[in-house]
């Protein structure tokens, strides 16, 4: 017994979720960042930091994410700002130390405001606005938070070699779920005819007759059930009771199973109504 589902009666929400992950500087390693002036970039000598040039990291983040607070606005600068007006916001040192989390470990971003970093006895909070402040959120500014690119960045008072030596990072990562709810009509007299193999002969359905031991002159059938079912002993007149939705792609295979956690009756003159929702 199968039923096609109207589109209308398919609807898809979209569920955002957040996982918890820790980093410390076992499990992620810091990168340290340097303005260089006054000599040309060489391969050959200018100092690198995990494999990377510290002038050319430097160089990077800067022109990205610390632009002139004069000129910038929210259609230049990436990342979150609580006054575009502020000087504070975006300041940067000679020196920067920087944690580059895996996309795998972000997904669509950080949650905002759920950084939390020590560095050994400094304790640094994200304040939901990109900024990473000393001690709570709101401290003076040490840094900043680039959410959708999983980086970390610390910009005051950054010494390689102790800053972020002994470190713990705890943030939450995001990714969006879809929930799709499937509305599952049963009309009156669908999906009540039982499924039992002794009800059934070569594919058609046997008319039992019962014989009440209240009325033993009253006897019925399918045919009769209204009137029948009330002498029926059993109760239930084989009427089936559904425990199990199987619903299946436009090939005929099976893609999800709802198991009801209370068997329903289905009555031949009452329409009923199922709600399916899974996660996607």
């Amino acid at each position: 017994m199968l039923k096609t589902i109207p589109p209308s009666n398919i609807s898809v929400n979209p569920l955002r979720v957040h996982k918890e992950y820790r980093f410390t500087e076992n499990t992620i390693t810091p990168y340290f960042a340097k303005q260089i002036t006054g000599s040309l970039f060489d391969p050959l000598t200018d100092e690198k930091t995990n494999g990377v040039y510290k002038r050319v990291l430097y160089d990077s983040i800067k022109s990205q994410f610390y632009t002139n607070p004069a000129t910038s606005s929210i259609l230049t600068e990436v990342g979150f700002r609580n006054s575009y007006a502020s000087t504070d916001e975006r300041s940067i040192g000679s020196e920067i130390g920087v944690i580059s989390i895996p996309q795998s470990n972000f997904g669509e971003g950080i949650k905002r405001g759920s950084v939390n970093l020590i560095d050994g006895s400094n304790t640094y909070v994200d304040d939901t606005n990109s900024n990473l402040r000393s001690g709570s959120v709101s401290g003076s500014i040490a840094g900043n938070v680039f959410y959708d690119r999983g980086l970390i960045i610390l910009t005051d008072s950054v010494v390689s070699g102790s800053t972020l030596s002994q470190f713990t990072l705890d943030y939450r990562a995001t990714t969006t779920i879809y929930e799709t709810e499937i509305l599952l009509n049963v009309e009156e007299g669908e999906f009540n005819v039982s499924q039992n193999p002794s009800a059934v002969d070569n594919g058609f359905i046997k008319l039992y007759n019962f014989t009440s031991s209240f009325d033993s002159t009253t006897t019925g059938g399918f045919g009769d059930y209204e009137y029948s079912s009330s002498v029926d002993p059993t109760g239930s007149y084989l009427t089936p009771y559904i425990t199990t939705i199987g619903l299946y792609d436009d090939t005929g295979a099976m893609v999800a199973v709802a198991k009801l956690p209370t068997p329903i009756k289905s009555l031949p003159d009452y329409p009923i109504n199922f709600l399916v929702r899974l996660d996607t």
